[in-house]
């Protein structure tokens, strides 16, 4: 496999809004407070009174022999309804309050661990980035030192040619042309590094690969 540096325009804050909308833990993260919100909502509406509307709705059968009184249920000739409300009124209501005061003081502080989730997100971003600019910047720092490291070989090698160069410098110039091409590939391993890295911390990690996962 041969190690390439695929050129990328660096947006930070494009970076940034990858982060903030695809990072699945900072998503799980929100998925968390909202629903902590709804347990609140819930416990909030056990400390008002409950009203329970109540109705009914048949027919009524009477004949002095079972037949006469099953015609009448089936014909539907006497029908009856009622209808009504129960109010219940909580006194006290101890529980409910301490659960409502307990769930409002963890959504509190899950909100708080929420934004200094995200403000680390882009702290680990904005590194990321800063981490793959300079390492890019390496790659192409390397490659001009292993041009440079050929061309200077070749040149030796055609002096050497004509006699006037001898062997042990041919082979300092073969030295300084491996050790120049080492520190290009490493310099390549690097930045593709630097490359997954910002994807991760981005969240864009399966776009990187041409992946999508659709929830319906």
């Amino acid at each position: 496999m041969t190690l390439t540096a695929p050129v990328q325009i660096f947006d930070l804050q494009n970076s940034w809004g990858k982060g903030m909308s695809e990072r699945p833990d900072l998503l799980q993260a929100r998925l968390n407070v909202e629903q902590q919100g709804i347990q609140l909502k819930y416990y909030r509406n056990q400390l008002f009174p409950e009203l329970d509307l109540i109705g009914s709705y048949g027919f009524n059968g009477a004949s002095r022999e079972f037949s006469g009184t099953f015609n009448q249920y089936n014909e539907g000739n006497s029908p009856f309804y009622s209808y009504g409300a129960q109010m219940s009124v909580p006194l006290g209501n101890i529980g409910p309050r301490n659960q409502y005061k307990s769930t409002k003081a963890t959504l509190k502080q899950i909100v708080l661990q929420l934004k200094q989730f995200e403000q680390n997100v882009m702290v680990q971003i904005d590194n990321a980035v800063k981490v793959a600019q300079s390492d890019y910047q390496s790659v192409e720092a390397t490659k001009q030192a292993r041009i440079y490291a050929e061309a200077a070989l070749d040149a030796e090698q055609k002096t050497y040619a004509v006699g006037k160069a001898t062997t042990f410098e041919v082979l300092q110039y073969q030295n300084n042309l491996t050790a120049a091409r080492s520190q290009e590939i490493r310099a390549l391993a690097n930045y593709n590094e630097a490359l997954a890295n910002l994807a991760q911390e981005e969240g864009s990690t399966l776009d990187q690969f041409g992946i999508r996962i659709e929830i319906n």
